[in-house]
């Protein structure tokens, strides 16, 4: 494209009013420039010319800008020292002039840009101090631009490389890494960190050497509320070996020495060791009960209460207790619909068999009601009433 053949380049109208017609004659060469001129914006940026739109010049150049296509270079070059050529070539450099490239390799040093043949200029970091490596790597797109009282690129952004980053002055200011590893190269020692609320390792193992080699004994630490070993002994005659529900060892002891005893079934009772029985007793002495080998026994009677093991139970609304000899009675209630009959849990499974269950009506007193054992587990409850729910209470017998 050219400008209009004139000796001023410009158009004229000329001056029709005093009859001369000495305007500017437009050429059919120059508007066929103008016309791939623009036809050739709109076909780089695939838009087809027609003639239903004024607007399509508009929209190539906003689908320019918005691709960066006019500005965005592939570099040819190899890592550190970085070439790109442009179309249209950039002929000259002016402050202010900003460029996008791929980056064909990573940098690991300080780095060169050579546009359009002319003269290669350093890349500086956002610090303004050269590359030191990583800042670009291999496909990153970058952004420099052109700082023309430095004489060098100044690299703006690198897609996956690091940032240079100035020297903080603000407490919200990045730092370098070379400031993080200032502080963490300072010392080895507390002391050269400044720290003064903590106590050296010299401190720690001369305090507690001094603590363990003070003395052997409660009284040389200054200990006030144990016992001695000798002092336990002397109390309770000897160690005694627990096996199971029953004692054994030495029963040599002072009377009435209060001991806290649990069963293997894990309850706890308060005792009283009486010299006159050589057994332990719970309560009084002479009133109370007492345990011998795996008895249970009021006073000084032969007559014992229960015998090889203790009485298991729960007991509540619903519940159960086990004897000695493996005999189980449960009971518990149920609210059963009019003329219904269904099974129910029961409190817990007997571990052999459901042997009998009793039930009465408790609303309603003589009402037709019945029970039968289902399972280990269940009892079969019935309301014969077909007007109203019952709620029946029930006893079971079982081992």
């Amino acid at each position: 494209m050219q400008r209009i053949n004139t000796p001023n380049g410009l158009f004229s109208d000329g001056t029709p009013e005093a009859g001369y017609l000495d305007g500017t004659i437009v050429l059919a060469r120059w508007l066929n420039d103008i016309q791939e001129e623009i036809c050739g914006v709109l076909e780089a940026m695939g838009i087809a010319p027609n003639g239903t739109s004024q607007l399509m010049l508009l929209m190539a150049l906003q689908k320019m800008f918005q691709s960066a296509s006019m500005i965005v270079g592939n570099d040819t070059g190899v890592a550190n020292a970085y070439v790109v050529a442009y179309n249209p070539p950039v002929t000259a450099l002016t402050d202010g002039m900003m460029f996008w490239f791929k980056a064909k390799t990573a940098n690991t040093a300080a780095s060169t840009l050579k546009i359009n043949g002319l003269t290669a200029k350093s890349i500086l970091g956002p610090a303004h101090i050269a590359l030191q490596g990583g800042e670009i790597v291999a496909n990153g797109k970058c952004l420099v631009v052109w700082k023309a009282d430095s004489d060098a690129f100044v690299l703006v952004e690198s897609t996956g490389g690091a940032r240079q980053v100035a020297a903080p002055t603000k407490d919200k200011h990045a730092v370098q890494l070379a400031q993080v590893n200032l502080k963490a190269d300072k010392a080895t020692t507390l002391a050269g960190y400044g720290i003064t609320d903590a106590y050296t390792q010299e401190q720690v193992n001369t305090a507690l050497n001094a603590k363990a080699d003070k003395a052997t004994t409660l009284a040389g630490y200054g200990i006030t509320d144990a016992y001695t070993r000798a002092l336990v002994d002397s109390l309770v005659g000897g160690r005694i070996a627990r096996t199971g529900d029953t004692m054994s060892g030495p029963l040599a002891m002072p009377n009435n020495v209060a001991l806290q005893l649990t069963s293997s079934l894990g309850i706890s009772f308060a005792a009283l060791y009486c010299s006159a029985l050589n057994e332990f007793i719970i309560g009084e002495p002479t009133l109370g009960m007492y345990l011998k080998g795996n008895g249970l026994f009021f006073n000084t009677s032969a007559d014992k209460i229960w015998r090889d093991g203790l009485v298991v139970a729960s007991f509540g609304a619903s519940g159960y207790i086990k004897f000695p000899n493996g005999w189980m009675v449960q009971w518990g209630s149920q609210s059963v619909p009019a003329n219904t009959t269904q099974s129910y849990a029961l409190p817990t499974t007997f571990p052999t068999a459901h042997r009998q269950a009793l039930c009465s009506p408790i609303q309603i007193p003589q009402s037709a009601v019945g029970c039968n054992p289902v399972s280990a587990s269940q009892i079969s409850l019935s309301n014969i009433s077909t007007t109203s729910s019952q709620v029946i209470s029930y006893l079971s017998i079982g081992h």
